[in-house]
């Protein structure tokens, strides 16, 4: 996980709301990429 990953999951947590096109405007990243990430991030690891 990131620096983009961590921002991602504080803006979620303080507004779970928000869209992903807000949370990639404040992140500098496409909404639909902020939605991969928070994909990528719920997928459990086999570790």
């Amino acid at each position: 996980m990131d620096k983009t990953d961590q921002r991602i999951l504080k803006i979620l947590k303080e507004n779970a709301k928000c869209s992903l096109k807000e949370i990639g405007s404040i992140v500098h990243k496409s909404g639909q990429a902020v939605g991969i990430r928070i994909k990528k991030i719920r997928r459990p690891t086999n570790h």
